[in-house]
Order: C-alpha cells, then structure tokens, then sequence
C-alpha cells in the first residue's frame, strides 16, 4: 500500500508539534521552511528585515523580548522545562531560553531528518483528491511541482503586520514602523514615540524604549487604556489617533501631542494572510478570533478536509493547544477519527462562532475557560494512551486490603511520563469491587462530560481487574505487565526448588530465561517458539513449562482423546495479552516498572504497616497536590512542573 504523502509548511511550534505527532507512523513526511533554521517566531531576526536569500525576516521577536505568559502554559507535557534544563527555572522566560527549550524538545524527538530548510512554498491547489504543491530551493533557484495526499498549513499567524491608515501617515516625514521590525529598542534613543495600539506588544515595547533612553512615549488606544501604573513618568495614554500633520499628532477626544512626534511604532497586530493557498483554499479572516471560519475544529478546511491548519486562533495557550490540534490531524490522517459530514461540520463551525459571539468583550478569563472547553473537545475524540494499574498492600489502614491506583500519562502522548490519577482503598480484591470502581469512574467521566476510553490497559496477572477491565471497557485491551511476566516465571523456580541452579548454572539461568523472553514475538508465533524452547529446558524445568504451557500458551488439558490429541481450556493469559511486540513497535510501555517505583516510594513516605485512615488520607491528598496541575493539563493540554522525576 502506498504511504500517505504529507506536505508540512512552517517548521515553528505548530510545524514541529505536528512532525512530532506523525514521526512514527508510517507515512511520507516532507516539511517546508523557508528560513535556513527551525524555531519560527522564537528564531531570533536578524539586524535587517531581509536574510541571505532576499526574503522577509518571517519572526517578529525582538532583543529583549520575554514572554508575556508563564511558561507553564506553553510547557510539553512528553517534555518539561525541567527536563530541559535539568533545574527548575522561573515562570517567566526570555525568547532565548523559550527557544532553547523548544528546539531541545524538536532535536530529542530527531524531526530534522524530516525538514527542507531554505525552501519557500509558492502555490498550493487541488487537482481531484491530491494537493499539487509548487516549492522553491532558495539556495539553487530549482522550482518544482510536488504531489501530496494531505497539506498542513502551520506557518503561524505573526508573519503579516496589520497596517491601519490614518490621514497624514503617508507624509509623515519621521519614521513609521510595525511592532515586527522593532528588533532594536536602543534606535529611539532620545525620541518622542508614538505606539498606536495597546495590547502586550505596545505594553512591553513601551518598557523597553524607557529602558533604552526614549524621551517621551504616547500610546494611543481605540478601545480603553492600559491602565497602568507606570513606572515612567515620560509615558501617557490618549485615544486613538485621527490624523497627523507635519509630525503633530491629532487625537478623538480633541487633544494632540505635546510635542513633535519622531517615530510612530504601530502595534496593531497582524493578520492571516497566505498567498500561496489557491482562493478557495485560503483562510481569510481577522487574527484575533478564538474561531476562525471554515475550519471544522478550528483546524480542518471545511471544504477540503485533507487540508488543515494550525495555529490559527488568538492564543490563550500555546505550545500546549498546538500538540493537540496537531494529534488530532495525526488520527484524522490515520483513519482513528472518523469526520462527519460537510452539512456537520458547518454545523459544528457555527456553534463554536455564535459561542464566541456570547463572550463579554474584553473578558480575558472567558477566552480562557473558552480555550479549555475547545481543548478538551478536541482530546475527546483523540487516540487516548493507555492506564496502568497496581495496587499496594503493607501500608494500608487495617481495614482495607490494599491501595489501589490508576497511573496514565497526564496528556495524549503515549511515552509521556506517567502520574497517579486514581486512588482506591479497597477491602478486598475481587471482581465485583473492581467493577464497582470503573463504574464510578465511568460514571464521574460523564457528568464532566468526558469520554473514558483507553486504548490499552496494563496490569500485573490478576484476573480480577482483568476481568473488570473487560467488562467495564469493552474496547480495551488488557495488557500484561512485563516485569510481572518475569516475576511470576521466578516464583516457579522458587517453587521447583531450583533458585540455587538458576543462581549458579548460567546455562540454566539462560535458558529459563526463553521463556519470558517469547513476550518480544508475535502471538501467533509464541506456541512453536514455546515449543521449541521446550526441548532446550532440562527435565527438573518440567514443572516450570508445565506451568506456563497451562497458563500462558495453550491452556490446561480438558479432554485426552484416544488418538492422544488434547482438548484444552482457553490460557488464563493467552499470548495476545502479555505479548509485548506491539508495544516494542509502537513505543508503548512493556511494563509498570514505573508504577512499582511510584508504590515503593509510597511505601518510604508512609514507613509503617496499618497506617490509621486519617493520615492515609492526609497523604493521598499531599501526593495529589504534587500532580495537581498535570491532572488539569490532561483536560487542556497544560504540563505540570514535575517536582520529581517519577512523582
């Protein structure tokens, strides 16, 4: 079967998270960017507004610049900042850092491979079901036509200023400059400025001028001020500008500056604007919407829904909202979601917009909480990772058998690192109890208006769970716990009495160890690998491969027919269930080495057998604070500082 094409243009944050979400499954991927680094806006710009090949700078940061937000809303949740860095680092970072952190993510992930620096996407149109894509190599001039089945449009939405007109702007004889080419504060040394806007970038720009020895600046606002405190007296706010003659500045209410104007920062914001799409491919509309028209889940082109793109809402969050929008391309591309129809999707468009239009204007915790819900309805339908369950039993209060807890990664990315999301006191182990438990999870999921649906779920051997596991998630699949697979054939040595020749008979000891070592095959291919495994064993392994032929393998012996042929029960674990060659391939957990970790620390901290309920409690509630934060990101895509590694 041929593999999908996929066309990636833009390798920034949105670029990258989607080359992450795609990297290892099976399809061509093929991305374009047209600055000779990766990074997008958090590439830093160069002291002109064109590079080496004649092209517009594509970032609009600028030297100084910090982020306006902490960096837990922009934190991976596969990849914390303390991962990065290997300490903990304030909430508040500069481009720099920002960008070292995003490329350190981008380079562990090994997506380079996949990236054609210095190459500029001049046209994308459709000709029946595939996209015909015409590229340029900036540096040998080669322009070439290429043909793709899916087109990810994931440029960033910072790239094109919006330029307001004001009468006399054109004979202004000072300078005039976007937000995006002020890359220097230290050129308005000793000017009078005026910055026409008053969102972030006007706020931050302002400070920075003050910093550098501007003499006065003047903030003209369209819809209300700042409203700061300012630490700078040289700084006012006015209305929003009407005209201006000569290099006086007229503004609304009547006044106009009070001294000459020397250069005029519009800090206005931008807009989308791709000329490469063909017209009825092209997004057009105003950046700052929290649903852009024609994209079915703020991603998917309505009319042709092998395009998407990303990144394409006014931001509450950032690298978070874009790693989901990005695994939610991934399963639509992979035939794991199923997109309803045109009539459907149009109807979903126009929901998310009249949702929008309710909003009061201006309420930034609104957008917020709008942000969130539109995260969550999009993880709703995404691949979800796999839970692991364990429980422990020494340090539980008298009256239970054994703490019980569900471990997941907090996010949708299978080898994220795993947090405790459930915890149980249960009195005893049976089936109806742990029914019982994934009734009431199944239960609390839909009144918060979640969808519980785990595509695998790893367990030690006990049937119990198991079969609880089936029943309460019918389209999961139990999946054994390697290490434990290891640790019950150990415990059979131990029963044949044969610790001692494992421990001091390499050969023996190597041989034994076939037998879990048949969880790396495919299932169909364990029964033969079994049985050729079982001509190597020793006669005194016989309890051993009885044991685990029983079990594991083919089950036990129903009915000897005359013939000598065998009838067999069904293996309590067959080989599909403890198999771990489908984990191997798709880089899923083998085992709940992790899990066990988590118990046995949670055996230090409480350091005693038969703890009284109130203090078992009291330290469940400690531990979940420690996670609090990952447990929201699982809803809205925002990581949690980890406080240990394996907390």
């Amino acid at each position: 079967m041929t593999k999908k094409r996929i066309a990636i243009i833009g390798a920034g944050p949105c670029g990258l998270s989607q080359l992450i979400a795609l990297k290892d499954d099976d399809v061509e991927l093929v991305c374009f960017e047209r600055q000779f680094e990766w990074g997008g806006q958090w590439l830093y710009p160069y002291e002109s507004e064109t590079d080496s090949s004649k092209e517009y700078i594509h970032s609009s940061m600028y030297r100084q610049l910090w982020s306006n937000g902490p960096k837990e809303l922009v934190e991976y949740v596969d990849y914390t900042f303390d991962d990065h860095f290997g300490y903990s680092t304030p909430s508040y970072q500069p481009r720099s850092v920002v960008y070292d952190y995003l490329i350190g993510r981008a380079k562990q992930n090994d997506i380079r491979k996949f990236i054609r620096f210095q190459n500029i996407v001049h046209n994308v149109d459709t000709e029946q079901d595939i996209f015909k894509v015409t590229v340029e190599d900036l540096q040998t001039n080669i322009i070439e036509q290429l043909i793709f089945d899916y087109v990810i449009v994931a440029p960033g939405r910072y790239a094109t200023p919006n330029i307001p007109q004001f009468d006399g702007i054109e004979q202004f004889s000072g300078r005039v400059v976007h937000a995006k080419y002020v890359h220097d504060a230290s050129k308005f040394v000793n000017q009078h400025v005026l910055i026409i806007g008053s969102s972030y970038s006007a706020e931050d720009i302002a400070l920075q001028l003050c910093k550098f020895g501007v003499r006065a600046i003047t903030i003209s606002y369209r819809t209300r001020p700042l409203g700061h405190a300012w630490p700078y007296a040289k700084i006012k706010e006015v209305p929003l500008l009407v005209c201006l003659e000569n290099r006086w500045a007229y503004f609304q209410d009547g006044t106009k500056s009070e001294s000459e104007i020397d250069s005029i920062i519009l800090c206005t914001g931008y807009r989308h604007y791709y000329p490469f799409m063909a017209e009825h491919l092209r997004l057009d509309c105003p950046t700052k919407v929290l649903s852009p028209p024609n994209l079915y889940k703020g991603i998917i082109w309505s009319k042709q829904p092998n395009l998407a793109y990303l990144g394409m809402q006014s931001l509450v969050f950032q690298f978070t909202m874009f790693d989901v929008q990005a695994s939610f391309v991934r399963d639509i591309i992979l035939d794991r979601i199923a997109l309803p129809d045109l009539r459907l999707r149009e109807q979903d468009i126009n929901q998310w917009i009249e949702r929008e239009k309710s909003l009061p204007s201006g309420d930034g915790k609104s957008e917020f909480y709008y942000q969130i819900d539109y995260m969550r309805d999009l993880l709703k339908q995404c691949h979800t990772p796999p839970q692991f369950d364990d429980g422990t039993f020494k340090t539980v209060p008298t009256l239970f058998r054994q703490l019980y807890s569900i471990h997941a990664p907090p996010g949708r990315n299978v080898n994220s690192r795993i947090v405790p999301l459930v915890y149980a006191l249960m009195s005893v182990k049976s089936e109806t109890l742990y029914q019982r438990l994934f009734q009431e999870l199944n239960e609390w999921a839909e009144e918060n208006g979640l969808e519980l649906k785990p595509d695998f779920v790893l367990t030690d051997f006990e049937k119990a769970s198991i079969n609880a596991v089936k029943s309460e998630f019918p389209s999961a699949k139990s999946k054994g716990c390697h290490f434990h697979l290891g640790h019950n054939v150990y415990r059979q040595i131990q029963d044949a009495e044969l610790t001692k020749k494992y421990g001091t008979d390499q050969d023996f000891s190597l041989l034994i160890r076939h037998i879990p070592a048949l969880a790396f095959l495919r299932p169909l291919e364990i029964p033969d690998a079994f049985d050729a495994v079982k001509t190597l064993l020793p006669s005194d392994a016989e309890p051993i491969i009885q044991w685990f032929e029983n079990n594991y393998v083919c089950g036990r012996v129903k009915r000897t027919f005359r013939n000598g042929t065998v009838q067999r029960h069904d293996p309590l674990h067959p080989p599909e269930m403890w198999s771990v060659f489908d984990n191997t391939e798709f880089a899923f957990s083998r085992s709940q080495n992790k899990v066990e970790a988590w118990h046995r620390r949670w055996e230090t901290l409480i350091a005693r057998p038969h703890v009284g309920i109130f203090t078992m409690i009291k330290q469940i509630q400690k531990k979940q604070n420690q996670v609090e934060m990952a447990i929201e990101q699982s809803m809205r895509g925002e990581s949690a500082r980890k406080k240990r590694k394996e907390d």
